[in-house]
């Protein structure tokens, strides 16, 4: 730090003094080089982002949205197939009819119906069954 000539002396801090850096220090040279390697932002103020900073991170948020979205279209992930049961409940309301296929045995059906008072219990035709895995079978090990 050095203080300009032409100032009067005053103690403490003072608003003349003028901050000077050692061109040839290791430090002063590697932050030269960091800053010649970000693009030179020189207009950003310390403690602030760049724009090209706040660019990057909107484009990046953006992506992991469009892939997450993109991910979740491929695993075709449905409420409704989630709730097929084997057994449907058809009621009638008066102005419509409801059904209702997320019933697992024939009595809860016949329990739903009869609280409707109108309506009856079919076989969902859209029940697939838990999907059967055929288990794995044993190698046999051969002995040399």
């Amino acid at each position: 730090m050095s203080k300009r000539k032409d100032s009067a002396y005053r103690s403490g801090r003072s608003p003349d003094w003028l901050k000077m850096k050692n061109a040839d220090a290791p430090a002063v040279k590697r932050e030269a080089e960091e800053e010649w390697k970000e693009g030179g932002d020189d207009h950003a103020k310390p403690g602030r982002r760049s724009t090209r900073g706040i660019w990057l991170e909107a484009t990046m948020r953006l992506m992991l949205i469009v892939v997450t979205v993109a991910v979740a279209m491929l695993l075709d992930l449905r409420v409704s197939q989630a709730t097929q049961m084997p057994w449907c409940a058809g009621t009638n309301t008066g102005r419509s009819f409801h059904y209702n296929c997320s019933l697992p045995t024939y009595e809860m059906c016949v329990q739903e119906v009869i609280a409707g008072n109108r309506g009856f219990c079919s076989p969902n035709p859209y029940y697939r069954g838990p999907e059967f895995v055929p288990p794995r079978t044993k190698r046999k090990r051969y002995y040399y």
